[in-house]
């Protein structure tokens, strides 16, 4: 594997929303007292901290056993506390319908006097955001797999008709065993259907993952998660994001102007079929992009199966994945494969339209740019 270097991730001034948002919370994150209940659940350590809430280790007393929970707090007045609960406990009810090993089982939540509270299962270790910046690197093989895990997860959500819609390094938790587990479902499009004021200019979570449909006031469709996908994989494999810029005007710039720099000019070593995989995810129009999650999970699949074949790759298996193939028809067969996964039609949708006269967002004073949020997750052991 060639050696790459770790980018920082670019700091963020706080945008004026989002210093309003944090001086409403900062007596209770900070000054005030712990909580010792909520709901049901007794509260035990506190797990993280942010700006929107706290992560606690809780034990549920009607069924004996430990979970975790997240509070939701955005120190709103009340009439628009009432439409963003709605929103959030929407979300909640869609999450906790998902049963599916690659997603954190959503267990209860409700309405406390301190907000909404979701009860989910108390995992072990650390999300990816955490991994990439402690320096993690894995190998080609290995991003392949955790790929292909998380891309089957999203396609189990679509099949619920449930969209992600804020995937993202923070948003997907790794085991102790390895294993991706995803993170808060819906929470993103749920804070922007409250349409509250005060939270008009604030993107939760990170801009660089959001797709250019949902930066220019779309909802979240199933090609927005395969996006957010494609630019995870491209972070994984390079070491920087897809889409960078220190300020939030000039990062939702990059990313509707796009392309992302060529993956192949970063990471040589990379399989052509690979390549064009994710550049194919990062696609502006959605009707570029692999037509499903399930489309992309199987492109995944096959690509690892193809790492694994020493036949296909000149008798070497995993360790020559990035090296030239010995065989050029198994390749341009792969290609040809790939091409069905992205499917035929090619042809970008009506919603093409909308999106390419939004262009001239690019235009805009930086004064009326959404401004970004930091992570909406805590840091070493991030649930929800």
């Amino acid at each position: 594997m060639t050696a790459r270097a770790q980018q920082p991730r670019p700091p963020y001034t706080l945008a004026p929303p989002l210093a309003a948002l944090l001086a409403a919370n900062a007596d209770l994150l900070h000054n005030g007292p712990r909580l010792s209940h909520v709901g049901r659940y007794q509260l035990q350590d506190c797990l993280s901290d942010d700006v929107h809430g706290s992560v606690y280790e809780a034990w549920d007393p009607l069924l004996s056993r430990n979970v975790a929970v997240k509070t939701l707090q955005f120190g709103l007045k009340m009439s628009a506390r009432i439409a963003v609960d709605r929103q959030l406990l929407r979300a909640a009810r869609a999450a906790s319908e998902l049963s599916h090993r690659g997603i954190a089982s959503v267990y209860d939540a409700g309405l406390s006097a301190h907000g909404v509270y979701v009860a989910m299962e108390r995992l072990s270790g650390q999300d990816l955001e955490r991994a990439l910046y402690e320096g993690w690197q894995p190998d080609i093989a290995e991003i392949l797999k955790l790929a292909r895990r998380i891309a089957a997860a999203l396609a189990f959500a679509h099949s619920r008709g449930v969209v992600h819609g804020g995937l993202e390094p923070a948003s997907i938790f790794l085991t102790r065993m390895g294993r991706p587990k995803l993170l808060n479902f819906g929470l993103v499009d749920a804070l922007r259907e409250a349409e509250v004021a005060e939270l008009a200019d604030v993107h939760l979570g990170s801009l660089g993952y959001r797709a250019p449909e949902q930066l220019v006031g779309g909802n979240a469709l199933p090609q927005s998660d395969v996006f957010s996908l494609g630019a995870v994989l491209y972070e994984l494999l390079t070491g920087r994001r897809a889409f960078n810029d220190d300020t939030p005007e000039g990062l939702l710039r990059a990313i509707l102007k796009g392309p992302a720099t060529p993956l192949a000019a970063l990471r040589p070593d990379v399989p052509t079929s690979l390549v064009i995989l994710i550049e194919s995810a990062l696609a502006f129009e959605p009707g570029a992009r692999p037509a499903t999650a399930t489309a992309m999970a199987t492109a995944l699949r096959d690509l690892a199966h193809a790492a694994e074949s020493p036949t296909a790759l000149g008798g070497s298996g995993v360790r020559r994945l990035g090296a030239p193939p010995s065989k050029r028809g198994f390749w341009q067969t792969l290609s040809f494969q790939l091409n069905r996964w992205l499917g035929v039609e090619r042809n970008p949708p009506v919603f093409a339209n909308s999106l390419s006269a939004h262009r001239g967002m690019l235009a805009m004073p930086k004064k009326t740019m959404p401004a970004a949020l930091p992570s909406a997750h805590g840091s070493e052991a991030r649930q929800a």
